[in-house]
């Protein structure tokens, strides 16, 4: 049997590094918590976001008043179609009965500014900051999460949405 050649044992050497970054973001991945459905105020995911003011935003703040999250992109096809829905769900839901969260995974704020002001936009935009939601793969955009009062996940939904979507999604947590 012939020993390996030089070039041989150097590629298998060089090599281990892309096994080994999937080996690692695998267990960060699993590491992640499993969003479930009604879910209690403990387990509240991690989501800090960058208002376009520079300002910051945490999930925990909406504690008390119900919380629609909207991850998006402004790459995605279906996020851009969804935010025209999700801005008639706003002015129909005025501030403190419902707080919304719009956060883009991709833009700074003198891009996503100009995109909201080209479309005529009057939503909260922010940027996603500290998150351990996951990745948030285009073509799963937008990624839609119903919080409850106290904090628990009550819906969720990925893709594009319409109105009637937000509506279905937040109407067990209305108060009458």
């Amino acid at each position: 049997m012939n020993p390996p050649s030089h070039h041989n044992s150097t590629r298998q050497a060089a090599s281990p590094w892309p096994a080994r970054l999937v080996a690692g973001l695998l267990l960060i991945l699993a590491g992640l918590p499993q969003l479930a459905v009604g879910e209690d105020a403990d387990a509240l995911p991690v989501l800090e976001v960058q208002r376009l003011d520079g300002s910051h935003q945490a999930l925990s703040d909406g504690r008390g008043v119900v919380t629609v999250v909207v991850i998006w992109s402004p790459e995605s096809l279906a996020s851009r179609k969804s935010l025209g829905e999700l801005q008639r769900f706003t002015a129909r839901h005025p501030p403190g009965e419902i707080n919304v969260i719009v956060a883009a995974t991709q833009g700074d704020a003198a891009e996503l500014r100009e995109f909201a002001s080209a479309r005529k936009l009057d939503l909260p935009l922010s940027r996603v900051g500290v998150t351990n939601l996951g990745p948030f793969p285009e073509a799963t955009l937008p990624h839609v999460l119903v919080i409850d009062r106290d904090g628990g996940l009550q819906a969720a939904h990925r893709g594009l949405f319409r109105l009637q979507t937000l509506e279905r999604m937040v109407a067990p947590l209305q108060r009458p």
